[in-house]
């Protein structure tokens, strides 16, 4: 599936060790640079997330820029401010291995192993 400007993206996801439908739209892509959406249904009052790639010599630089509101304005910000934390730092670890590992598969398939 190719992510195109207007896309959408339905998935479920685990988090505040609930169970969540999540649909993202896709607002602006340029490829192998930037990725950004915005989530349309899910846990968050709201949720915009860039995801920037930039080559360097030796490899990959990867960013993941997020703004989001958590439901019950301050006092939910407030709340699960240390949740939050915690959640972005576990999906980012996931989002690290999954990148390492297709890089890992790349890399092989390039040299026809």
């Amino acid at each position: 599936m190719k992510l195109l400007e207007g896309s959408q993206v339905g998935f479920r996801i685990c988090f505040f060790l609930r169970n969540f439908h999540w649909t993202s739209l896709v607002l602006d892509r340029k490829e192998n640079l930037l990725l950004a959406f915005t989530q349309q249904v899910g846990p968050f009052t709201f949720w915009q997330q860039n995801l920037c790639l930039e080559k360097l010599a030796g490899g990959t630089y990867f960013t993941a820029t997020t703004v989001y509101r958590l439901p019950g304005g301050m006092l939910g910000d407030f709340l699960a401010q240390k949740q939050v934390k915690r959640e972005f730092e576990r999906i980012a670890e996931a989002c690290k291995k999954n990148l390492s590992a297709q890089l890992q598969l790349g890399q092989r398939q390039a040299r026809g192993a």
